[in-house]
């Protein structure tokens, strides 16, 4: 009996953790061209600051990169990028960036 009790708990937590994680939002990744208009530092953090000129009313936002990536990057150019999020109003980071052919 309890024996049937231990495993009966186990199997209810088991349970409550999936549903937790599957409830939980997890990041996005996108894939599209950008405009980069600029660049910006702390010393610590490089990001740049872009748009996809294709959407209809784009909107900027930040994309954290790493320095030798953000040295490389110039303004007003545009790229092919991969980028992860949570929301695009925060915490955006890059994966994957070229020219585009």
């Amino acid at each position: 009996m309890k024996q049937k009790k231990i495993v009966l708990i186990i199997l209810a937590l088991i349970v409550i953790i999936l549903i937790i994680g599957i409830s939980l939002p997890g990041k996005k990744s996108t894939t599209s061209r950008i405009l980069v208009h600029n660049k910006g530092s702390n010393g610590h953090n490089y990001w740049i600051e872009v748009t996809n000129p294709y959407e209809p009313h784009p909107k900027k936002f930040k994309i954290n990169v790493e320095k030798t990536t953000w040295q490389l990057l110039e303004t007003s150019k545009e790229y092919f990028a991969t980028y992860e999020y949570k929301t695009i109003e925060k915490n955006v980071e890059l994966e994957n960036i070229h020219f585009p052919k």
